[in-house]
């Protein structure tokens, strides 16, 4: 869905989205998503564009469903991240002055397009991409993964001791902690 930037109304315009909808085929065409993560295309939410002639105003909200992989288990897990969005949009005038605009500029919450379209799935899919987590968990007390077995820890499944060395390498400093007796 890409919105002209010339025939956005003085008053602005309403754009309503809903699960019916595949908001961000395009945009993911064109951004794809960090590895271990699974973005589901169909977004709800609404945004509202006003624009002033120089910059344009994007708000509204959005809720979007992903699936990650866990970095302590590795098991995916799904996910709904619920998104404010309250942005600055600007046009970028050449190639040469795109990357000084973006280092000069200050503001957390400047969006730059090129041409003069709006896409609002991309805008919603790269506030999803900054709500991502660095390393996603499937839950806060997953114990993950046995480094000796590979197994999820304390699963039926993974029966090694927890006090054991994993690493032949470590012998001599545990044979050391068991002499000083701590």
């Amino acid at each position: 869905m890409k919105i002209p930037i010339e025939e956005i109304p003085d008053e602005g315009i309403e754009v309503r989205f809903s699960r019916e909808e595949e908001l961000l085929t395009e945009p993911l065409a064109l951004i794809p998503p960090p590895p271990g993560t699974d973005v589901d295309p169909h977004v709800t939410g609404y945004v509202r564009i006003t624009n002033t002639g120089q910059d344009i105003f994007l708000t509204g909200s959005a809720v979007a469903r992903m699936t990650l992989t866990c970095s302590r288990c590795l098991a995916g897990f799904h996910t709904e991240t619920n998104l404010d969005l309250a942005l600055v949009i600007r046009r970028r005038q050449g190639e040469d002055d795109a990357t000084d605009d973006e280092f000069e500029s200050q503001e957390a919450d400047v969006f730059y397009v090129d041409g003069d379209e709006l896409d609002p799935g991309e805008v919603v899919l790269q506030e999803l991409f900054l709500e991502h987590p660095i390393n996603p968990l499937c839950s806060e007390d997953c114990p993950g993964l046995c480094p000796q077995c590979g197994r999820l820890r304390g699963s039926e499944e993974c029966t090694c001791d927890e006090e054991a060395p994993t690493d032949p390498r470590w012998k001599a400093l545990a044979e050391l902690k068991d002499r000083l007796g701590k």
